[in-house]
């Protein structure tokens, strides 16, 4: 695994892309990132484990890339800031996708 870090003007650091030797976003990759707001996903990623980005509390949408086959259990849980989530059509659910985001939050489904 892996990370490529981008340092901004004001010294804060971002991982602008990271690498997994099993292409999945793994349990609480990116829980707590709480200024975390956008994240593109790689289009070869296969899944999405447990409690992913648990309390990502800026992060706004996000939508799920085509081939992945699978979500595990609450990977949105307590993403407050989160309205939107886009997934394929097909994926493979291991329970609820998310508890606690946004009042207006609403999971969308596209054609693969």
């Amino acid at each position: 695994d892996g990370w490529r870090y981008t340092r901004t003007s004001d010294g804060r650091c971002w991982a602008h892309h990271y690498l997994t030797a099993n292409q999945t976003v793994g349990q609480y990759m990116f829980a707590d990132c709480t200024s975390l707001r956008e994240v593109v996903l790689p289009e070869e990623l296969k899944s999405i484990d447990d409690y992913a980005f648990l309390r990502c509390q800026s992060l706004q949408t996000l939508k799920v890339p085509k081939k992945t086959k699978e979500l595990g259990r609450l990977p949105f849980n307590y993403c407050l800031s989160l309205s939107e989530l886009w997934l394929p059509k097909g994926i493979a659910l291991n329970g609820k996708v998310a508890e606690h985001c946004s009042h207006n939050f609403k999971v969308f489904n596209y054609e693969k």
